[in-house]
């Protein structure tokens, strides 16, 4: 039953019946690979599609002088290059996802995938803290409507799956943070929501959690969860109200975007200062006003925050917030909580 499962994740059902699954007849990974020189190594990571479907990526994949594989078919493997021939290592559970060149979305083996994307190749190298050494990210379907990515780490001499993954978009390493995308919806109402990570040593530790939340039927409204060190997290709901003011509650977040519990607990109220250097980027001050209160809540740098759709490209948080004046009201407990962590 696994295999038949990973076979519809990847290829998808036709009629809805796993009988009518349309596609290629999977090759095994060690049939793959009989394509690929295990003595030559490429000088860069190097991409093979195979004409019968799956792809490939070969190459000193980390930097330490093996040669490493990484197949994808209907689940994901990885092989070392050892005395002239491929030794099979291991497998990581994701099924990739990806339409190789020459296909579509519209084409019988791919047409699983209503809404996203996948890309050309489901693996990309990069590096998620800092190390110099890149992560491995595997590709694969959010339930056809997003394209998500696995992390997986070196470990010792092998390659291993972490728990973290995005469920939409790859990962970012973003101001000594690792930034995930772990939910996005759409429909009459929208809502996103990114985890902040911090590594501590092979461990990737939560450090916060940022819903943003609105549609036709739901006012706009932000949930965020600030983890402490002892593990435990405090979640605030956020409600812009107009004029430069936010009024923060603290609440308990139940499933994924509901709350209860809220009680009122400070008032964030930010106003621009014209006499200050930088009063001409007050253009900016919408991203720089939510990247404030966003490090208020969090305790991380504005400059760190992901935006859902990006930022212009001339934003620059710490030149537009010298024009912001901040008052925080509430509680000597709120006031030292909610304050600048970026100079």
């Amino acid at each position: 039953m696994k295999t038949i499962f990973a076979c519809i994740a990847v290829l998808g059902i036709q009629g809805g019946k796993a009988g009518e699954i349309v596609g290629i007849v999977w090759q095994t990974p060690q049939e793959v690979l009989a394509a690929i020189d295990p003595g030559k190594t490429p000088d860069t990571p190097t991409v093979w599609h195979s004409p019968r479907g799956p792809v490939v990526m070969h190459g000193d994949l980390f930097g330490d002088g093996r040669h490493l594989a990484l197949v994808g078919t209907e689940g994901t493997s990885w092989a070392i290059a050892k005395d002239g021939a491929w030794e099979m290592a291991g497998g990581l559970d994701v099924p990739p996802a990806w339409v190789p060149p020459g296909k579509t979305t519209q084409d019988p083996e791919y047409g699983q995938y209503y809404r996203c994307k996948p890309p050309q190749v489901p693996f990309v190298l990069k590096d998620l803290d800092g190390d110099r050494i890149p992560e491995v990210l595997v590709a694969f379907s959010n339930d056809g409507f997003s394209t998500g990515y696995a992390v997986a780490r070196r470990k010792d001499s092998g390659i291993e799956l972490t728990s973290i993954s995005s469920q939409r978009g790859e990962p970012e390493w973003i101001g000594g943070y690792l930034v995930v995308t772990t939910s996005f919806w759409g429909g009459r109402w929208s809502g996103f929501g990114n985890t902040y990570y911090k590594w501590k040593g092979d461990t990737a530790v939560k450090m916060a959690e940022w819903l943003e939340l609105g549609g036709a039927d739901k006012p706009e409204r932000t949930i965020a969860v600030r983890h402490r060190d002892d593990g435990k997290g405090q979640a605030f709901e956020i409600v812009e109200e107009g004029n430069g003011s936010w009024n923060v509650r603290t609440c308990v977040l139940k499933g994924t975007d509901e709350t209860e519990d809220e009680k009122d607990f400070a008032r964030i109220r930010l106003t621009p200062i014209p006499e200050k250097p930088g009063h001409e980027l007050q253009w900016n001050a919408a991203p720089a006003n939510d990247a404030l209160v966003f490090e208020l809540i969090t305790g991380i740098p504005g400059e760190v925050m992901k935006f859902p759709y990006g930022k212009d490209e001339n934003y620059d948080f710490r030149t537009a917030v010298a024009s912001i004046r901040l008052e925080v009201e509430g509680s000597e407990e709120a006031k030292a909580i909610l304050k600048r962590v970026s100079r």
